[in-house]
């Protein structure tokens, strides 16, 4: 194209070429970024917002950073510089079609051809689909890093419902040691009847959080079905999900803490029943108490009280001692449940507060679900305004293809008549010319004539002086006659005179004389006659000579103008039908254009489809966006491309006027020079005719055929004239409907675009509303993030408390011993490393749950939250990837895939679709060289 362009235009169009298309890669450029940072999500809502979160910024290290440039794609707009951006991009817009506009004209102008720039602009939107690309990319790794976050949110708050779960436990362990004996006995009952038949008291908590789950699950249930079409709520179920598992673990937890702290209260009382059975100091209303107690226990606790009782009195003095050791021990018990009683009470405080917060955050993601569910009508509207749109573009298409075959139509009907007119106007020449060679040849014919009647009018001449010259001889032989015959009279009057016997002589000689003077006349007479019959001969042939010459020179000259008018008009034709051709061409060309728009449209949408079925619902939205975008710019290129067909249609149409204006103002002169002829004819005509006679008859045959040709000729022309006339007529008639129609045809298409304008600004609106949504709802995880990882410090911080408390229990197997077989255990013992938590749950489930996740991955409890290193290495491993994938070494990007899925703690199934969703979009990252 350059080449092209360095060869076809001057240096001056050169440059402004060059400074326009950079103008346009620059303004293109610029828009991509703005609609980039458009879609950014904020980081900062205002500046409260801002100071509420520096106090949070050092725990924020302690998790995955992205990288600058993902940061700063993260930005976020408020709605004035959303409202700001939209006018400076339609703006932009518009000087770009504006300038792509002028720049096509000026194209045009020097001839470059329109697939050049078809080329170069489809190299540059290629350009742009692989920055696009790009997007969708960072966008995909940061939805996967999203869900990681997700899911160790998830395990940090089940993590922190099982630590408050502990603490009740350990504060509800407290409250039993601290009451009386009898308090002790009713609460060990109590505890009993809640460990088979929990009470409603004992998990008021759980279950009236339990009892706000049907609703937020009826509510999500709703909005998820009526967003399941096409946008499933993932991120909102999977909060959905965290919050019944940890509802469901809190409940577990406490129940199970209960019954331990149940199983810790029955062995302290009857630890008390038989201190109190072995030392004789103490009140008797003490023993009176315990052996009422002994006969209220049944079942497991009456033959744990015996037997206790019996161990006592076999060891004797040794009970004392015992007992004093087991009062020291309660002491120090008593202390330290009053101290765990405090940061218990603290905790169910923080606990309540939590709750409140889970409350309110269930409210949030009700209120998010009724904007998504409204943001899902919004997009029903939308896809439905788009599908009307894409209906009106379709009767578009459907109603120019229609135009396309009726101008096809009319082309070639026009062709036929175009070829009827030039075959008759090719007849009407070869007429013309034969008729032409006719009159040559009468002309010659004439000619030949006219000189053998100039050579018979010089013989009849001759001959006229040779009579002349006869009669003047016989004149003189008149004379001399007359002579004689004077002088025969006087010789007769001398003979009267003389002799009479002569007398008979003169009569004779008179006689004589009188015959010769009779044939003398009657010769004169003849020759006289003879003359005048010649000359009038002669002028008579003379003048129908001249009036055929006359004739014939008329008709060549009439027979040459009409061959030059057929020329001219054959030459009309013909131009027209070149016309006509160059718009069958161009509407077959325009025919091809669509057709490939089309094409690429279908290709469109199915690339379209497969990106949505891939990506989320923010992805939707902008593909959505995206859509309308291309669907408007596929409607301003079909309005650009109508108004340039209107306009070639009104200048031809124009064009087409003024021709047939010129042609009948040509038919009219031609009609008035043929009046002025006939006229002249007819006055010349009637001025021969006045010369030669008033009867037709006595005219020459020729004459009349030649008048009768011309008068059926005439006649024959007028006919012509007036049916080119009613055709120009009904062209013109044709004409103006097709300008009308196009004239609609624009109204709608200005309709149609201002619906394109007014849907991508709602959808602009909706992508807003959504991004802001994502933004509230990543913030209320950072909040929960934040809470988590306070909990896991008071957590950290009663770990001292809980070894100190495992030191002063008994082992499972003593207890069981002991209680035989209940179902409870009671000792206390020793662990291989160090003192470990006193059992008691049922069947030891708990104990099991308990030593499971204190012997996961090391000797810490906070094992599964990521230390600085693992979140460095993290951040590394996802660099490098990002920075193999965009140098496209595929080979180390494939050996640091796994590694990034194991540390976003992804399932095999979900390492399989991010493996096939990064080697299927290898175009995703753009290639620069």
């Amino acid at each position: 194209m350059n080449k092209f362009l360095a060869n076809k235009l001057p240096s001056s169009l050169r440059e402004t070429v060059n400074s326009t298309v950079s103008g346009l890669s620059e303004n293109a450029a610029r828009l991509k970024q703005n609609w980039d940072t458009a879609a950014r999500p904020p980081e900062e809502a205002s500046p409260s917002h801002a100071v509420a979160e520096k106090p949070a910024a050092a725990k924020a290290q302690q998790f995955l950073r992205l990288p600058v440039e993902s940061a700063r794609k993260l930005r976020w707009y408020d709605r004035e510089d959303l409202n700001q951006l939209i006018e400076t991009t339609l703006k932009e817009k518009q000087q770009l079609n504006d300038t792509i506009a002028a720049l096509k004209q000026a194209l045009q102008h020097r001839g470059v051809d329109e697939r050049d720039v078809s080329l170069e602009l489809e190299e540059r939107l290629a350009d742009a689909d692989k920055l696009r690309y790009y997007d969708e990319g960072v966008s995909s790794v940061l939805l996967a890093s999203a869900q990681g976050e997700i899911e160790s949110l998830r395990g940090e708050v089940a993590r922190q419902a099982r630590d408050l779960e502990q603490l009740q436990k350990r504060l509800h362990d407290s409250e039993g040691a601290s009451t009386s004996d009898s308090g002790a006995y009713e609460s060990m009952h109590t505890a009993d009847d809640a460990a088979v038949h929990p009470d409603d008291s004992a998990l008021q908590v759980p279950r009236a959080h339990q009892s706000l789950l049907p609703a937020f699950e009826a509510a999500g249930g709703s909005n998820r079905a009526a967003a399941q079409p096409s946008l499933p709520p993932e991120r909102l179920q999977q909060l959905v999900e965290a919050l019944q598992s940890f509802e469901a673990s809190s409940s577990a937890a406490e129940l199970a803490a209960r019954r331990s702290m149940l199983e810790q209260e029955s062995l302290l009382a009857a630890l008390q029943r038989t201190a109190a059975a072995a030392s004789p100091q103490l009140p008797v209303s003490t023993a009176a108490s315990t052996s009422g107690q002994q006969e209220a226990e049944t079942g497991d606790a009456a033959e744990s009280s015996a037997e206790a009782q019996a161990v006592t009195s076999d060891t004797g003095p040794g009970a004392a001692e015992e007992l004093d050791l087991l009062k020291e021990r309660l002491a120090v018990e008593t202390q330290s449940r009053a101290a765990l009683l405090g940061k218990l009470e603290r905790v169910e405080v923080e606990r309540q507060r939590q709750f409140e917060e889970v409350s309110s955050l269930q409210d949030q993601v009700g209120s998010l679900q009724a904007r998504l569910t409204a943001a899902e009508s919004d997009r029903k509207a939308l896809e439905e305004t788009l599908e009307k749109t894409r209906q009106e573009l379709t009767e578009m298409e459907q109603t120019a293809e229609r135009r396309l075959q009726e101008l096809r139509g009319k082309v070639g009907s026009t062709q036929d008549r175009h070829v009827e007119l030039l075959r008759k106007a090719q007849d009407i020449c070869l007429g013309a010319e034969a008729r032409a060679e006719a009159t040559e040849r009468k002309l010659e014919k004439a000619e030949a004539r006219c000189a053998k009647a100039e050579a018979d009018l010089q013989e009849s001449r001759a001959e006229a002086r040779r009579l002349g010259q006869d009669l003047k001889a016989r004149e003189k032989d008149r004379d001399k006659a007359e002579a004689r015959a004077a002088s025969a009279e006087a010789a007769l009057e001398d003979a009267h005179k003389t002799h009479s016997a002569e007398l008979e002589r003169g009569s004779a000689a008179n006689s004589v004389l009188a015959g010769v003077r009779k044939a003398a006349d009657e010769r004169e007479a003849e020759l006289r006659k003879a003359m005048r019959e010649g000359e009038a001969k002669l002028r008579e042939r003379i003048s129908h000579l001249d009036d055929d010459n006359s004739d014939l020179r008329r008709s060549i000259a009439k027979a040459r103008g009409e061959v030059a008018s057929m020329e001219r008009r054959v030459k009309q034709a013909e131009d027209g039908e070149a016309l006509l051709m160059h718009d069958l061409r161009q509407a077959e060309a325009l025919a091809a254009d669509r057709d490939e728009l089309a094409a690429r449209v279908g290709a469109l949408e199915e690339k379209l489809r497969e990106t949505r079925a891939e990506s989320g619902k923010l992805q939707n939205y902008k593909q959505l966006v995206r859509e309308l975008e291309d669907a408007r710019m596929r409607l301003e290129n079909e309005v650009v491309t109508t108004v340039k067909i209107a306009t070639s249609l009104e200048s031809r149409l124009q064009a087409a006027k003024a021709d047939v204006e010129s042609a009948q103002h040509a038919a009219l002169a031609a009609d008035r020079r043929a009046t002025e002829a006939e006229r002249k004819v007819e006055r010349e005509v009637e001025h021969r005719l006045e010369a030669i006679g008033e009867n037709r008859v006595l005219w020459p045959h020729a004459a009349r055929d030649e008048v009768s040709r011309l008068e059926k000729k005439l006649q024959a022309v007028h006919g012509m004239l007036a049916s080119l006339q009613q055709e120009l007529e009904d062209e013109s008639q044709r004409r103006d409907s097709d300008a009308a129609a196009l004239a609609g045809l624009q109204v709608r298409l200005a309709a149609a675009e201002e619906r394109a304008s007014r849907l991508e600004w709602e959808a602009r609106e909706a992508t807003g509303a959504l991004q802001r949504q994502v933004a509230a709802a990543r913030a209320e995880a950072d909040e929960m993030r934040r809470e988590a990882a306070l909990a896991e410090e008071a957590r950290l911080k009663a770990i001292p408390v809980m070894t100190k408390q495992g030191s002063l229990s008994l082992s499972r197997q003593q207890s069981r011993a002991s209680l035989n077989g209940g179902g409870y255990t009671g000792q206390l013992h020793g662990g291989g490393n160090g003192l470990r938590r006193g059992g008691g749950s049922l069947h030891g489930v708990a104990d099991m749950l308990f030593d499971a996740y204190n012997n996961t991955n090391g000797d810490a409890a906070h094992s599964e939250l990521m230390n600085s290193t693992d979140i460095l290495y993290m951040k590394n491993v996802i660099l490098k990837f990002v920075e193999a994938h965009a140098a496209g070494r595929i080979q180390e990007r494939d050996v640091l895939l796994p590694a990034i899925a194991t540390l976003l703690r992804a399932t095999p199934q979900e390492f399989r679709t991010l493996k096939a969703a990064v080697d299927g979009s290898n175009s995703w990252w753009p290639r620069i060289p």
